[in-house]
């Protein structure tokens, strides 16, 4: 994954926001969205 800084932060937040999304609903998680 090559992405420039700039937007590397605003995904990770991103990423992070996901995961706290994930954490409450693991099932649609293991459903195919993994990276």
């Amino acid at each position: 994954m090559k992405m420039r800084k700039r937007t590397d932060k605003r995904v990770f937040t991103r990423t992070a926001a996901k995961s706290k999304k994930v954490n409450i609903a693991p099932k649609i998680f293991r459903g195919g969205i993994r990276l």
